[in-house]
């Protein structure tokens, strides 16, 4: 099954809204588990 860029797009605009929200509540493991799963679908959008 293949993802379309749209869909990937917007994992990465959840992704992005999910990391803002644990920032704002100091929620740092959760924040830095977001930003792994941030690195990995810019990572996979490049491709």
């Amino acid at each position: 099954m293949t993802t379309s860029q749209q869909d990937r797009r917007s994992l990465r605009i959840a992704i992005v809204r999910a990391l803002q929200l644990a920032d704002a509540q100091d929620d740092h493991l959760v924040a830095a588990l977001l930003a792994q799963a941030l690195d990995a679908a810019e990572n996979e959008l490049s491709e």
